[in-house]
């Protein structure tokens, strides 16, 4: 019963986590965005971006930022391994548990 429980409260935090904006862009960007939540002691979400060119290829030097829009709080990902994985950028935050928007 309580594994029932913590997946439908998990389920229910992604889907309010749903919400997409696609901006004004020109289209010229691909970006994958995965977000690992793990909860514990210290509640840890996780974010990887991949941004590639309109052709595929990986797009190493982005400026990247996760914004609370509300709260002001922002984060930078970090492009990890430019040599070896260009164009990935992580970044992980401890109890945060809000909506946010990503700029690049």
């Amino acid at each position: 019963m309580t594994r029932l429980l913590l997946v439908s409260a998990i389920t229910l935090a992604l889907n309010a986590c749903a919400y997409t904006d696609t901006g004004s862009g020109s289209g010229t960007l691909q970006v994958n965005a995965l977000v690992t939540y793990t909860a514990g002691d210290t509640d840890t979400t996780s974010v990887e971006i991949t941004v590639q060119d309109n052709l595929g290829a990986p797009l190493p030097g982005a400026t990247i930022e996760l914004k609370d829009d509300n709260g002001g709080v922002s984060f930078a990902p970090t492009e990890q391994d430019p040599e070896n994985s260009p164009g990935v950028y992580t970044t992980t935050m401890a109890n945060y548990r809000r909506r946010l928007a990503l700029t690049i």
